[in-house]
């Protein structure tokens, strides 16, 4: 089973990280964290198990059994004001760690995973990886 790993780090207004696995090296953006409270709060970290999502809100990639949550999915956005806890991708970030070219991050995770399920660590990575 194909494995990716996002190495997060935790600054003031967001959570920022490095999505690497499989040669593909793409950027993180999330809510910051706040003790894991529904739509204000970035996810655990830990290793969850992801599938391709043909039902959900967005339809890429879904995160499975993440605990006191659900509907979690890996998704299109730019902003931090376009998730709600769930990790958005990129290829690199702007000035201010926004992701950019959130879309074709996710078609280059697409067309390297497929339909098939993959695992995806999540863990604290260096403090000063993009500061």
């Amino acid at each position: 089973m194909k494995h990716f790993t996002i190495d997060r780090s935790y600054i003031k207004d967001r959570t920022i990280g490095r999505f690497t696995g499989m040669g593909l090296d793409l950027v993180t953006l999330e809510l910051p964290w706040f003790f894991n409270k529904r739509n204000q709060s970035c996810i655990p970290e830990g290793t969850y198990l992801c599938s391709a999502d043909n039902t959900g809100k967005h339809q890429w990639f879904k995160i499975n059994n993440v605990v006191g949550r659900d509907s979690i999915e890996v998704h299109i956005g730019n902003y931090i004001k376009n998730t709600k806890g769930c990790p958005l991708i990129g290829l690199k970030f702007d000035e201010i760690h926004n992701v950019m070219s959130s879309e074709a991050s996710l078609k280059l995770i697409k067309n390297t995973v497929g339909d098939e399920d993959f695992i995806l660590t999540i863990k604290q990575g260096a403090a000063d990886m993009w500061l």
